[in-house]
């Protein structure tokens, strides 16, 4: 109870010392408003424009790799140094009559410094530039960003068609030089197909029939040739039977043979007669054996021996030729003329074969080669022709911005002039004074009754002497 008592007494003490100063609280909320007012009044007024810059994105693709791409994000730092130099700034407070004309260097110099600390550029987004102008007044604020905003969009405009130039011109070197190559790869065609002009896929179906009747006349001309030949050996057989020498050895063999029966008939073996006409017989035989091994061969030399015994044969004392011989020498001739006709036939339709598969096997390997060099020249047209088009792309482009002017950035949003300056409205200030009053007069009571020393209760006396007080003691004079 006496804890509630204290605390009662506490809060008339400070209710007690806030009424005693009460006309100290009432003046200082009834005089701050008004000095808060006095002040917003007073205070500088300050007015804010702002103007916005989009930068174009290029819109070409076939164009992209050589137009100006303007990429701000990495190019903002340069834009803000160039609007924020000096050079720029006198000329725009020149050309906004922000100072005379004819005025000092240093005169321009002071108002473009100040001008800067007003400036402030961002960049919003990722094309979007920003510029924000802040002063004590509003003139000239649509006039100066105004002029910024246009000195930017000359400056990119400018960038954008010096380094359209520079593309158009390198553009027209590579277009040059990729005419030269094409040029170049159409001759190497040309010359390739000239060279191996029966060599080009077309001519495969030809060779593939010729190749059939070559094929046939051959495997004809082969069994001629050999049944020719066949017949050939045969009559050489019968035209060495026909050999004179020959004949006259198998007449004396004969004729031996014979003699040889007869004398068996009463003689035998080893009787003198006997002997001689069997060692007569071999020695035939031999001889005849020995002819036949001699005629065996068929050329010319033993042919032309045969002929000269056909036409003057040998023991024969009249002289005539051999009809039978001689006959059959002309016929084993003409079989030698045919066989080597065929011979001559075959290998020349065989030498043909081997060219025409060799031909064959060629072509796949041209139609390679000449597809590889037709895809050389396709490719190198289409990037001619793909140069070619960007090249008028670029310079029409170029023409459209001479005549009508580049479009590398454009204002979307024009300054205008401010009527309300950015300070706040006079209630804002009156309340605010109010507040700042209440709590200035408060503060002010709280420290005059701490400075006050007048003992006005009777515990402070008590406190003070250590003493009960029981009645109270008026103020002395």
């Amino acid at each position: 109870m006496e804890a509630i008592t204290d605390n009662y007494y506490a809060l008339y003490i400070y209710l007690d010392a806030f009424w005693r100063r009460r006309y100290l609280i009432v003046t200082c909320i009834l005089i701050t408003p008004f000095l808060a007012l006095l002040s917003a009044t007073l205070l500088p007024k300050t007015y804010k424009a702002s103007i916005s810059i989009a930068i174009n994105k290029i819109e070409t693709p076939s164009l992209k790799d050589v137009s100006s791409t303007i990429d701000i994000t990495q190019q903002f730092a340069g834009v803000k140094a160039y609007l924020s130099s000096p050079s720029v700034l006198e000329k725009i407070v020149v050309e906004t009559n922000l100072v005379p004309a004819d005025s000092s260097e240093k005169t321009v110099q002071q108002a473009a410094d100040e001008l800067k600390k007003k400036l402030k550029i961002t960049l919003v987004g990722e094309d979007v530039v920003q510029i924000d102008l802040s002063q004590n007044t509003p003139n000239y604020l649509s006039i100066i960003l105004n002029t910024l905003g246009n000195k930017l969009i000359e400056r990119l405009n400018a960038q954008n068609l010096s380094v359209t130039n520079s593309s158009l011109i390198v553009l027209e070197n590579e277009l040059k030089n990729q005419e030269e190559t094409t040029n170049k790869s159409i001759d190497a065609l040309n010359h390739y197909i000239d060279a191996h002009a029966d060599l080009t896929p077309a001519y495969r179906d030809i060779y593939f029939a010729r190749l059939r009747e070559i094929t046939s006349e051959l495997g004809e001309n082969k069994i001629q040739y050999n049944t020719t030949l066949t017949e050939q050996k045969e009559l050489y057989g019968m035209i060495v039977k026909l050999n004179p020498q020959i004949g006259q050895i198998e007449n004396a063999i004969l004729e031996n043979d014979n003699k040889l029966f007869v004398m068996r008939l009463t003689y035998t073996d080893n009787f003198p007669g006997v002997k001689a006409l069997i060692q007569l017989g071999e020695s035939l035989r031999a001889e005849r054996d020995k002819l036949y091994k001699q005629y065996q061969n068929i050329d010319d030399n033993t042919i032309q021996a045969l002929w000269n015994m056909a036409i003057v044969p040998p023991n024969n004392k009249n002289g005539q030729p051999n009809p039978t011989l001689t006959s059959q020498l002309e016929k084993l001739r003409n079989m030698q003329l045919k066989t080597k006709g065929l011979s001559q036939q075959i290998n020349d339709l065989t030498n043909q074969q081997k060219d025409i598969n060799k031909k064959l096997r060629l072509i796949d390997t041209t139609s390679k080669t000449i597809t590889k060099l037709n895809q050389t020249v396709k490719n190198n047209q289409n990037a001619y022709n793909d140069l070619l088009t960007r090249y008028n792309l670029l310079k029409m482009t170029l023409n459209l911005n001479k005549t009508n002017g580049s479009r590398s950035a454009q204002i979307v949003a024009y300054p205008q002039k401010p009527i309300k300056s950015l300070a706040r409205p006079p209630l804002f200030f009156f309340v605010i004074g109010i507040f700042s009053g209440i709590f200035l007069g408060f503060g002010l009571a709280i420290i005059f009754e701490f400075m006050d020393n007048t003992v006005r209760r009777r515990r402070d006396i008590e406190a003070i002497g250590d003493v009960k007080v029981i009645c109270r003691v008026e103020t002395l004079a």
